[in-house]
């Protein structure tokens, strides 16, 4: 996505071109060879230009995760609860501060990470 810093992953698009020359006989009876050439010769480029990731980073969720449960379960019963009665405004207040602490914290426990 154009000027999407917000959404970085480690995904990248190749683009590449490839020629096919109809006259050539050859071609749809060796079809699974070519693609093998096509994909190994991809993959190689791949290699050589990007290469593999080294070093695995931990997910940040993973140390926090206790204390992640611990507030989804509480924000969770308060929406249970806000749902057995609806029209109670309170319950509302309670299940949507609940949600948002949930937020919060999330947010906060990542960039700490």
């Amino acid at each position: 996505m154009t000027s999407a810093d917000d959404c970085w992953t480690d995904h990248r698009l190749i683009r590449s071109t490839m020629a096919i020359k109809e006259g050539n006989q050859e071609f749809p009876d060796n079809i699974e060879e070519h693609w093998t050439k096509l994909k190994t010769s991809i993959i190689a480029a791949c290699e050589q230009t990007i290469g593999y990731q080294t070093k695995k980073h931990q997910d940040w969720f993973d140390e926090n995760d206790s204390e992640i449960e611990r507030m989804i379960d509480k924000k969770r019963k308060a929406f249970q609860i806000w749902q057995r009665d609806r029209n109670c405004a309170t319950k509302k207040k309670t299940y949507a501060n609940a949600k948002a602490e949930v937020q919060r914290r999330t947010r906060k426990l990542k960039n700490t990470w």
